[in-house]
């Protein structure tokens, strides 16, 4: 698989695992609304720093082009071996602060995909994390906390320096 570009080994791996995955997934179709596959964003580079660079986002991306409902929901790590699988909650919540819509995706339906991955990935001898962050969205109350909490501090600074600013005037005057 390759189009006659010269790139370092890792950058070439990663090239050839993200065309393995996307033609694995191209008819594989999940949603209801918005008919999404998996797809693999392919490296651009010739070269991955040593390895350093060589993660590929994991995208939910619509079959129909120039349709909104993109999500990324992972992403794989050729130099490391390494790839990480968000979980539905976090996807599906991402999803909907990104656009105000619903996941159109079902818990089911996406733990299967996820579990097809899971197995191609295992069989290319991959580490595989699943992503269980908290929520994304920060409720009204931690909102308004951390409003009152970041203007405390700056008003405190504000007033030691008025102080010191005298303190030194007084000395000097």
């Amino acid at each position: 698989m390759t189009d006659g570009v010269k790139r370092t080994v890792v950058a070439q791996q990663a090239i050839d695992l993200g065309e393995l995955l996307n033609f694995r997934f191209e008819k594989k179709h999940v949603g209801r609304v918005v008919p999404k596959r998996l797809s693999v964003v392919t490296l651009e580079s010739q070269s991955t720093g040593g390895g350093k660079m060589a993660r590929q986002s994991l995208v939910l991306t619509p079959v129909e082009e120039g349709v909104q409902g993109s999500i990324m929901c992972g992403w794989i790590d050729v130099a490391r071996r390494e790839a990480e699988i968000r979980e539905h909650r976090v996807v599906a919540e991402q999803f909907e602060a990104r656009y105000h819509l619903p996941f159109d995706v079902g818990p089911e339906e996406y733990e299967r995909l996820v579990g097809e991955l899971g197995s191609l990935l295992s069989h290319q001898r991959f580490t595989i994390a699943r992503a269980r962050a908290v929520s994304i969205t920060p409720s009204a109350a931690e909102k308004a906390g951390a409003e009152k909490g970041s203007f405390l501090p700056t008003l405190i600074w504000i007033l030691f320096g008025c102080v010191f600013g005298l303190a030194i005037a007084y000395l000097i005057g």
